[in-house]
């Protein structure tokens, strides 16, 4: 038979060989899902970036359809200027009968 001692020494050292090849593995784990976090993280900020280049892009074209079949129904289509004879002060005065409101 072993001697006690030597018995302890080899699961003593069986223990901590275990407790050692368990933390490489979490360690590498871990290392894994913060690479894959990384990788998600930076597709989502390519994609953000994308949709602003997209959405800069179409703010800077014209709206061709709008132009051509005017607006859509319902809407007024019109300024405070339309018509040949101006603004109607009378639709400005708030109320009041001078300028500026005193």
């Amino acid at each position: 038979m072993c001697d006690p001692v030597t018995a302890a020494v080899v699961i003593g050292a069986a223990a901590v060989g275990t407790q050692v090849y368990s933390s490489v593995e979490q360690s590498k784990a871990q290392e894994k899902m913060m690479n894959s976090q990384k990788q998600a993280a930076e597709q989502q900020a390519k994609q953000q970036q994308e949709m602003l280049n997209s959405t800069a892009k179409r703010a800077k074209t014209p709206n061709i359809s709008e132009m051509l079949y005017g607006p859509k129904k319902g809407d007024s289509g019109s300024t405070s200027l339309t018509g040949p004879a101006g603004v109607d002060m009378s639709k400005l005065s708030l109320g009041k009968s001078s300028l500026l409101g005193s």
